[in-house]
């Protein structure tokens, strides 16, 4: 899949829309990347920043930061739904 870069996230498209929170992907090395989710699958549309603040600021207020589940994937931070 080819990603998307967005400055803001419609969650509206979303039947239940997430978005997961990376640091340091293969495909973004150095950098924080946002990833919309519907449900389990992965949109093409990201945010990319260089600070987790940035990437943050991306997250719609609507979405509640879920518990940590480091056993995801090792990139993977934040989960926010």
């Amino acid at each position: 899949m080819k990603n998307v870069q967005v400055s803001k996230f419609s969650i509206h498209v979303c039947e239940i829309p997430m978005i997961v929170i990376s640091q340091n992907p293969n495909d973004h090395p150095l950098k924080y990347v946002a990833r919309l989710y519907d449900r389990n699958e992965p949109s093409p549309f990201v945010y990319i920043k260089d600070t987790l603040s940035e990437v943050r600021d991306a997250v719609p207020k609507q979405l509640n930061r879920l518990e940590s589940q480091h056993d995801i994937h090792p990139t993977v931070i934040e989960t926010w739904s």
